[in-house]
């Protein structure tokens, strides 16, 4: 029985939910951004949007603001935008920042939505997009770089230094502990299975990366060099403008507080560039000064609305002792089903999974599950409001058997009605195996996607239980019953049965691709796959992208295909609040068809194997853990993912994965 279902059984209890719940919803009436003015008339108006947080690919439903962390997803995020541009009540934007985390791919969607707003140098062609922050990352930087005014505060940084990548290897660790990986892979680039094997990167593997760090790095220095140098000039002068390499020679003197981005940077841009330091912000500000400088761009009052595209809530009238009860029951009560036609997304975020994710009431458990996405890929495959879907793919792969399945239901969806893929920051391996045979695919120029192989192979873990002093008999009876058991590495002939079956995924894998993107490929499929990883720039010229775009793009893409004007946007499944989550557990009524709701822990297998990396004796025992979270939070995740892969690799043997575990910021 559930933690909240027992609750659900004690009056005493009970109570104290729906009193602290009461509260919660309460305080969520007040606004969560800071309120910049208490202007209420005023002849213009401009709409504040404060960004913090993380930005997230599968919308959240957390109304009570229990889950303990700012999340926004990157669709309502660009729906709010473009709102504000298309409104013609609003004359401007005003944009907050602090601890904004989005990936690479969301930055360039995001970039582009804040560029159709106005162009810089002619402000009076749209509406104006200003920006306070209280430090700049590069990619925030390359972000806003465009934007009418940018400002920080005074003794804020601007982090413009580059690119940084660390790639994570666990060999030392294992032989710490007496494992070894017996790894094999399909495709000399496909380097997956290396960061259990090697201390470093293969040849091919680093030749893999330096492609697509170049790659991502020129996208960016390509929208900074234009920005900035318009930032300057406040004239077209594409005659003057640096070059990249020139610009990079900038960013090689970073970072810069923020007094020094606003006075200048001195750089040599090259013959006829000789208009002096080159500003990368307009003003360095404290909060009520940026805002006075705001409404000095403009005649009369200026309202600056904090609650744009806010739901309305209805009040409670607490006089009325059953008020909230009828408000809990309006929130609980499903909405009501439309007949207007709709566009459907479907998100695959995270690992690939087999089976079905575990109930949760913030979202996702942290995967993708094949059996969840297929029920939902048939539920819009069934739905006849739904006209065309849209799958949304940020992720790096996984299972391979998993990966098929999900295919396989959006081949099935296409007999009724058109795929679309959107690619977000990750679509590669399982990610591009999922999204290969769609109608048209969408990626971001940075959307890391590819990486068509297979690895594969199992954890020998006879010298940890030596260590142990434990001693493992085996016995069999078969000449392969052994195949996958961690006693010992493959022997030749086994190493050669498991190598054949891999090949055989690698065969399929490719025939999707070929049978997918047909003669949109520019070369023969072996030159394309062997595990290459590419940016969705160079995926597109290669064939295995059809356009650069984000979601929104995709989801027009779509309404196109179906010639619809005039159509709603669904998410499907729905994101479930609270009480529905608390209501179907309480009362057994799933959200899928997954066969049973009986749940089974972990195989013996699989208890023995997280006994190697959860002992007090094990260097990863969980304390270490916390203590690396604490002192290295983001390397410590990147650690986390690695052991998630290495369980997965464990329990599947073979996986459409990305290669290794690579952090870039």
């Amino acid at each position: 029985m559930s933690s909240y279902r027992l609750l659900l059984c004690r009056p005493s209890l009970l109570c104290i939910l729906v009193v602290s719940l009461l509260c919660c919803l309460c305080l969520n009436l007040k606004a969560t951004a800071e309120d910049l003015s208490e202007e209420t008339a005023a002849s213009t108006k401009l709409v504040h949007i404060h960004l913090s947080g993380l930005l997230t690919e599968t919308p959240v439903v957390d109304e009570l603001g229990l889950s303990g962390e700012q999340m926004v997803a990157q669709k309502d995020l660009i729906a709010l935008l473009e709102k504000a541009r298309d409104d013609e009540s609003v004359d401007g934007l005003i944009l907050t920042i602090d601890q904004f985390q989005a990936g690479l791919a969301q930055t360039q969607e995001l970039l582009k939505v804040l560029a159709s707003f106005n162009d810089p140098l002619h402000p009076e062609s749209g509406k104006p997009v200003y920006v306070h922050a209280d430090s700049l990352t590069m990619p925030t930087y390359a972000l806003f770089s465009g934007t009418t005014h940018l400002s920080v505060v005074p003794t804020g940084d601007v982090w413009l230094m580059g690119f940084y990548s660390e790639g994570l290897y666990l060999k030392g660790l294992l032989d710490k502990i007496g494992v070894q990986a017996d790894i094999i892979h399909v495709g000399d680039f496909k380097s997956a299975g290396e960061t259990f094997t090697r201390t470093e990167p293969s040849k091919a593997a680093q030749e893999n990366i330096d492609w697509l760090l170049d790659d991502i790095y020129e996208q960016y220095l390509d929208v900074m060099v234009d920005s900035v140098i318009r930032r300057n000039t406040k004239a077209q002068l594409s005659s003057l403008l640096p070059s990249k390499e020139k610009f990079a020679e900038l960013m090689d003197l970073g970072p810069f507080t923020a007094e020094q981005a606003a006075a200048g940077i001195d750089v040599d841009l090259g013959p006829g560039a000789s208009f002096g330091p080159l500003k990368l912000v307009d003003s360095v500000l404290y909060r009520n000064e940026f805002l006075d400088r705001v409404r000095a761009d403009f005649d009369g009052e200026v309202e600056i609305d904090n609650r744009y595209g806010a739901d309305q809530v209805q009040a409670i009238d607490l006089n009325n002792p059953f008020a909230f009860f009828s408000i809990l029951s309006q929130v609980m009560a499903p909405p009501a089903a439309s007949d207007k036609p709709a566009i459907a997304i479907v998100y695959v975020e995270g690992p690939i999974l087999p089976g079905y994710a575990q109930p949760s009431i913030f979202g996702s458990t942290g995967g993708a599950y094949s059996g969840d996405l297929a029920h939902a890929l048939r539920k819009a495959a069934e739905d006849p409001t739904v006209k065309a879907v849209v799958l949304r793919v940020d992720s790096p792969g996984g299972s391979a058997l998993a990966s098929e399945i999900i295919l396989n239901a959006g081949r099935q969806l296409q007999l009724k009605k058109p795929l679309i893929v959107s690619m977000g920051n990750v679509a590669a391996s399982g990610g591009y195996y999922v999204s290969c045979r769609a109608d048209a695919i969408f990626a971001e120029e940075a959307t890391i996607t590819g990486s068509i192989g297979v690895v594969g192979g199992k954890f020998v873990t006879t010298g940890l239980w030596d260590k142990l002093g434990v001693n493992w008999v085996p016995q069999k009876r078969g000449a392969n019953a052994d195949l996958f058991n961690s006693s010992r590495p493959f022997d030749p002939a086994q190493r050669e049965k498991v190598s054949s079956w891999m090949e055989t995924i690698y065969t399929q894998f490719k025939s999707h691709v070929t049978a997918g993107r047909k003669d949109k490929l520019t070369g023969p499929i072996d030159g394309l796959a062997g595990g290459r990883v590419y940016s969705g720039l160079h995926a597109q010229k290669l064939g295995l992208v059809d356009r650069i775009g984000g979601l929104s793009e995709a989801i027009r893409y779509a309404a196109g295909r179906v010639e619809l004007e005039d159509y709603d946007i669904r998410v499907i499944p729905e994101p479930v609040d609270l009480f529905t989550e608390m209501m179907e557990d309480l009362m057994g009524m799933p959200g899928s068809d997954e066969p049973t709701d009986v749940r089974v822990g972990l195989s013996a297998k699989q208890r023995g194997f997280a006994a190697t990396f959860g002992g007090a004796d094990s260097p990863l025992n969980p304390q270490m853990i916390r203590t690396l979270a604490r002192i290295e939070p983001q390397r410590a995740r990147l650690l986390l993912q690695a052991l998630a892969r290495l369980e997965l690799l464990h329990g599947e043997n073979a996986l459409l994965m990305l290669p290794g575990e690579w952090l870039i910021h």
